[in-house]
């Protein structure tokens, strides 16, 4: 089994996609893989540490408190900045020191505040984060968190039904959600799926935004659709709905 859990650690690497797989795995695992993943921590290129966070914070095990806290002298900004949200989140003891320390060096670089490792420490540090996740806010560790400056980790997205899409471009974004409406996602997808989730949902209102652009431009060359023309289009749409779903029957 160990030398199964080392195999998923190195995975985690990987961002073309055995990563989300590894993590999943890791986080179903439990408590067992956190020796292994923090001492295989150090081997893991930047990808890999976001991934691990996410792993510790899932798995909400106190042994990753010093691997958390070694994460803050990362080369990495995002790095630095999820280690801290981590600690915080986790309750981890001894930490408000160094992530104090983390946050002074971070002002020492001069990197602006609102930036987001900046901004990521502030909320490790407030009473908050560490007391209650009952705010009315609060960041998430699922894997869509912000690099800073604007990092360019590449991450594959995984799909509903748990297959891995490569989506060409993506990256890890910090986004602060609603308590109530992220823990009501997390307990409809499970592990895993939380990133899929919200990618799905932005997906469909890209392409809603997209559409009303289309009819927007339509209609300044244009004159406005009657009613008569957009019960037509739909007509055509269901028609068109009807035939698919007869074809794949």
């Amino acid at each position: 089994m160990t030398a199964h859990i080392e195999r998923l650690v190195q995975q985690l690497d990987d961002s073309t996609g055995p990563s989300y797989d590894a993590r999943a795995e890791l986080i179903g695992i439990g408590s067992d893989a956190v020796p292994a993943l923090i001492e295989g921590l150090p081997s893991l290129g930047g990808f890999g540490q976001l991934t691990a966070i996410e792993v510790f914070e899932e798995v909400a095990d106190p042994r990753c408190g010093r691997a958390l806290i070694a994460l803050l002298d990362s080369d990495d900004s995002t790095v630095r900045e999820w280690a801290a949200m981590a600690l915080a989140s986790l309750k981890i003891d001894g930490a408000v020191e160094p992530v104090r320390r983390a946050y002074r060096v971070c002002l020492e670089r001069a990197t602006p505040p609102d930036w987001s490792e900046p901004e990521g420490i502030r909320w490790a540090l407030t009473p908050a984060s560490s007391t209650t996740p009952t705010g009315p806010r609060r960041a998430f560790a699922a894997p869509c968190r912000s690099t800073e400056p604007r990092g360019s980790h590449s991450h594959p997205r995984l799909t509903t039904a748990g297959r891995i899409s490569t989506m060409s471009g993506s990256k890890k974004y910090s986004i602060s959600l609603p308590e109530d409406l992220a823990e009501a996602v997390r307990a409809h997808v499970g592990p895993g799926g939380f990133s899929a989730y919200v990618a799905e949902a932005l997906e469909q209102r890209v392409a809603m935004d997209k559409l009303r652009e289309i009819v927007a431009d339509f209609e300044t060359d244009n004159e406005a659709l009657t009613r008569e023309e957009v019960e037509a289009a739909r007509a055509l749409l269901r028609h068109d709905h009807r035939q698919a779903g007869g074809t794949a029957a």
